[in-house]
């Protein structure tokens, strides 16, 4: 059994993920911190189990991953963090609290997480893990300020953890473009910029972040790498993040 553990599925691009890979033979683990019902669902959907786990504590790695193991039945052979904060701030508001708390949900619990998922893959096996991370690394601009930092420690470290992990375990990142709508922005604003962002004019969508997420995990070639799966989005250069720009 291919068991993975998908960080923050409950609802939107993680719970799509845990689908599209339980429908390419994989029994994905769902992780909540507080939709307990939503995770639940999705949990009996698809045949496995829910563990709550709440990343801003930093003990709470470790713990997670046992209780996935054991939960599931035995060891996993892949990690995708996908669980992230995303808080808007800019250079000129930003806040310890909102540095601290972005590094400690988006770069220091994927670590802990990574670190612990490659302890526990058994000798004679290997195991994938898949950092989720955001196409604005490559086309940066100033809002979310504390989160785009956090996200960018943790692109780093996936080529450092590749290095540190092998053989027995391959580290990559995916990088999504505008995929669903930002909180706070609503659905008919999202779908008339969706097309709009991208110069291949079509809207991004979570099964195609997961068909880039599985990829990552089943090529065994693939290490310290990171996909922009953003339709070109990344290509095209803005001051503002594409949720917030009125003149699309």
């Amino acid at each position: 059994m291919r068991r993975v553990l998908v960080t923050g599925s409950a609802k939107r691009l993680g719970a799509a993920m845990a689908k599209h890979l339980t429908a390419h033979g994989w029994h994905p683990i769902i992780h909540y911190r507080s939709s307990e019902a939503a995770a639940q669902r999705l949990a009996d959907d698809l045949g496995t189990v829910a563990v709550q786990a709440d990343l801003a504590a930093p003990e709470s790695a470790p713990r997670l991953i046992e209780e996935a193991v054991a939960r599931s039945g035995g060891p996993l052979i892949g990690l995708v963090n996908s669980a992230s904060i995303f808080e808007h701030d800019r250079p000129e508001t930003v806040t310890s609290e909102a540095l601290l708390s972005h590094y400690q949900a988006n770069t220091v619990s994927p670590l802990l997480l990574a670190r612990a998922f490659a302890e526990q893959v058994q000798e004679g096996h290997t195991g994938a893990i898949v950092n989720i991370l955001d196409q604005k690394l490559w086309n940066p601009h100033p809002d979310h300020f504390s989160y785009t930092l956090s996200k960018s420690a943790l692109h780093h470290a996936t080529v450092l953890m590749a290095q540190g992990f092998a053989p027995r375990v391959r580290v990559c990142g995916v990088a999504p473009g505008y995929t669903l709508p930002a909180p706070g922005e609503s659905q008919e604003d999202f779908e008339s910029k969706a097309t709009k962002v991208n110069p291949l004019g079509r809207r991004l969508t979570p099964d195609d972040i997961a068909a880039s997420v599985r990829f990552c995990l089943e090529n065994p070639a693939l290490t310290g790498i990171s996909i922009v799966t953003a339709n070109g989005e990344h290509l095209v250069p803005t001051e503002r993040d594409v949720s917030m720009r009125i003149d699309l």
